[in-house]
């Protein structure tokens, strides 16, 4: 966390830097529609805004649990995982629409927190029959199944960026905004399997990561009030992941990741309807539509290969950065412009 918070202060200082520079501007604008020397702060446009997230989290491997069942020589194997639920979630963004000529600045933060927890259970488990769950380390598998496994799952997601925009407007009814700027996550995870006698899996991991964004906004304007958007944009992230594994089956295991570089590309589309107007000079909007987030090689749990007391598979594992992180879901939102 501390070189999260010194991440945000250099890039927030950069940023104040940008927007003192058309004060001290010396030179003639490489827009002859643009003086530089003209700029004040006091005479922007600003921009407030609010969404409200209804998303669904589309997590891959959640998997905490498997029945297995024997029946004449044939084995089945059934796996059970965590499929996390419809959750809220808020974004709240502030703009200045016209801060250098064509161009405009924006900030946004984005926040949603989701919990879910599974139960699985067995009648009357063996040494052949019952639940086993692919989260334990082979050298803690005992010799008979369980008859009974709770999996639970919390993710804390934020999201934060800061946009440079230039607006192209192709006429009355068309306009296109490119952008590009900086942006960064932080994700946290937890995956905990519960059994009997108190025996445990707990898998906790935090991840950072800061890069560039960039994309581009279409709208198209059916009348004064009345208007279709969409947008797109890519990001690449480079940040820090560290996750701890620990594992409590009468003899404990700690399993520790420290990534100390780790890149996380991702995507984001967009698209849905505005309604706009005024009233007492005060300029609003009321927006809603459906959007796409996705985030690749994102932290992950390892799952362990080899068996019980052959050392020489012991640490032969998954990757422990091949998770994929989505969501998808409605966003309802109002805006205020002064």
């Amino acid at each position: 966390m501390k070189k999260w918070r010194k991440t945000i202060s250099l890039v927030f200082l950069s940023v104040g830097l940008v927007a003192l520079t058309p004060n001290v501007a010396n030179a003639q604008s490489c827009n002859p529609c643009c003086d530089p020397c003209d700029w004040n702060l006091c005479d922007q446009t600003f921009l407030i805004g609010a969404d409200f997230l209804y998303w669904k989290p589309c997590i891959d491997d959640l998997d905490y649990a498997a029945v297995v069942e024997n029946d004449n020589g044939f084995t089945d194997v059934d796996y059970k995982g965590i499929c996390p639920d419809w959750q809220p979630g808020f974004r709240g963004y502030f703009g200045l629409p016209e801060f250098f000529c064509d161009w405009g600045l924006y900030f946004s933060y984005t926040r949603l927190e989701c919990c879910d927890t599974h139960k699985t259970t067995f009648d009357d488990p063996d040494g052949s029959n019952g639940i086993t769950s692919p989260l334990i380390h082979p050298d803690l598998l005992t010799t008979n199944l369980y008859d009974e496994a709770k999996g639970h799952w919390d993710l804390t997601y934020q999201e934060w960026d800061v946009l440079f925009s230039y607006d192209i407007s192709c006429n009355c009814c068309h306009s296109f905004s490119p952008f590009f700027g900086v942006a960064g996550v932080y994700i946290e995870q937890h995956l905990r399997a519960e059994f009997p006698n108190d025996w445990e899996v707990d898998w906790h991991s935090d991840y950072w990561g800061v890069g560039l964004r960039a994309g581009s906004e279409y709208a198209y304007r059916f009348n004064d009030c009345f208007s279709f958007f969409a947008r797109a944009s890519g990001t690449l992230l480079a940040g820090k992941a560290d996750s701890r594994n620990r594992q409590e089956f009468g003899t404990d295991i700690e399993i520790k990741d420290d990534d100390c570089c780790h890149f996380v590309p991702g995507y984001h589309i967009g698209a849905g309807f505005v309604y706009e107007g005024c009233t007492c000079g005060t300029e609003w909007g009321i927006r809603i539509g459906y959007e796409f987030l996705n985030w690749h090689n994102v932290p992950n749990h390892r799952v362990f290969s080899g068996t019980d007391g052959d050392n020489a598979e012991l640490s032969h594992s998954s990757s422990a950065s091949t998770r994929n992180l989505g969501f998808h879901g409605l966003l309802a939102g109002v805006s205020l412009s002064f």
